[in-house]
């Protein structure tokens, strides 16, 4: 697991000149950690299926995808995120229910807050988020799944993610590739010590192997 350096060169998109994203989409972009999908354009408001926020992930952490296969039938070695699965499965970011990923379904804002925690929370907490009885404030709280509350909790404290009309979370709501931006922009992605995250992302949740559809379980699981 690596890490690299990239040399930022202004990137824009015919379709995000007038979006309320658009410099954090600009900003990614010059980066590396996002691109377009061709002729120009970024499509802002399309959803991010799962296997693109994995390779959003590692990009943005500095991790050198490698050619590693991940335990999912539904995810063959032909597929162009066949690399990008296995490496943030290998990296512990993404686990899946133990046999399916869903790559191609799209990211919900449960799933992303528990990504976006587990990547960015300080390395001494990291083990033992399943302990938090912390509680979002969002009005549909009740409709976060238990297993996502204490990311969703920790990710709005942190104000790395908020609620939408009228203060609602909107937990099964597909992430939108702008609204992937701003998180990315808006917390602590790309600081130097973030491409040392690697090592901590293999301790593994208490409930890791959880399936994220799962509604009984209070321990925070792995998306």
């Amino acid at each position: 697991m690596g890490t690299f350096a990239v040399l930022a060169v202004e990137k824009t998109f015919v379709d995000v000149r007038d979006h309320w994203a658009k410099d954090a989409i600009e900003v990614l972009a010059s980066r590396h950690v996002l691109s377009g999908v061709g002729d120009g354009r970024f499509e802002p408001d399309r959803s991010v299926i799962r296997a693109e926020f994995a390779a959003m992930v590692l990009k943005a952490l500095g991790i050198e995808i490698e050619p590693k296969r991940a335990p999912f039938r539904d995810v063959p070695a032909s597929a162009w995120y066949s690399a990008v699965v296995g490496t943030a499965y290998a990296s512990g970011l993404m686990k899946g229910d133990g046999i399916r990923f869903r790559p191609n379904d799209p990211i919900t804002r449960k799933e992303m807050a528990v990504v976006l925690v587990q990547a960015l929370r300080p390395a001494e907490t990291a083990a033992t988020p399943s302990s938090d009885r912390a509680v979002p404030s969002f009005v549909d709280r009740e409709a976060i799944s238990l297993w996502a509350r204490p990311a969703v909790a920790y990710a709005q404290q942190r104000g790395w993610m908020s609620g939408v009309d009228g203060n609602r979370f909107l937990p099964k709501a597909p992430v939108k590739r702008a609204e992937a931006a701003t998180v990315f922009t808006g917390s602590r992605w790309g600081r130097p010590h973030n491409a040392r995250r690697g090592r901590a992302f293999c301790r593994l949740f208490p409930a890791g192997r959880l399936s994220a559809g799962s509604e009984t379980s209070s321990s925070l699981a792995w998306p």
